[in-house]
């Protein structure tokens, strides 16, 4: 599926996990309604949720009954050989976090990086991926997710002369006893 929308799930297009990979500014969001609109004036309430990057790919969960809408990117339906970390399991969570590439690693190897060795790219690419966490909710770790979105904004604040805030080193320490790496 190639762009536009709205497409009813359980009509237009199938329900389950839908995912794309292509680069830069993909959108994808679900909606109650047929005629909302994310950039309109339309019931904040309608709103479902928003794609999420999960590894390589945005990923999105549709259900029978929601609206679908895509914009800059091709949609396919996810086969059980590509299916994605589910952020919103605790397995697939830890997956994202602490699983392969080391999510909380990379996020604190990065803000301990000196300013000027930072880049606005890489911070969003990092937020966007604990975003994933932090939006599903995900039970005991969508909060300290969250504490490290935070400290992405600015990694200088969390950080004294000893090192990183206790506030950050606690999310971190929760998210890997959640998840068995302690």
């Amino acid at each position: 599926m190639r762009d536009s929308g709205p497409y009813e799930v359980g009509k237009d297009i199938e329900p389950g996990v839908w995912i794309t990979s292509d680069p830069g500014e993909c959108l994808g969001y679900v909606a109650r309604t047929r005629d909302f609109d994310i950039e309109g004036s339309g019931d904040p309430d309608d709103y479902v949720g928003g794609a999420v990057l999960v590894g390589d790919v945005h990923r999105i969960v549709l259900h029978r009954g929601e609206f679908f809408f895509a914009d800059r990117c091709s949609w396919s339906r996810a086969e059980a050989s590509d299916r994605t970390p589910d952020p919103a399991t605790t397995a697939g969570a830890c997956a994202i976090l602490v699983g392969k590439g080391d999510l909380v690693q990379r996020t604190l190897d990065f803000g301990h990086r000196a300013q000027g060795d930072r880049d606005d790219r890489t911070t969003w690419e990092l937020q966007e991926r604990l975003s994933a966490v932090v939006m599903s909710q995900t039970k005991k770790l969508w909060s300290p997710a969250g504490q490290l979105v935070d400290y992405l904004d600015d990694p200088d604040g969390y950080n004294d002369g000893a090192g990183t805030i206790p506030k950050v080193t606690r999310a971190v320490d929760l998210i890997r006893s959640v998840c068995g790496r302690s």
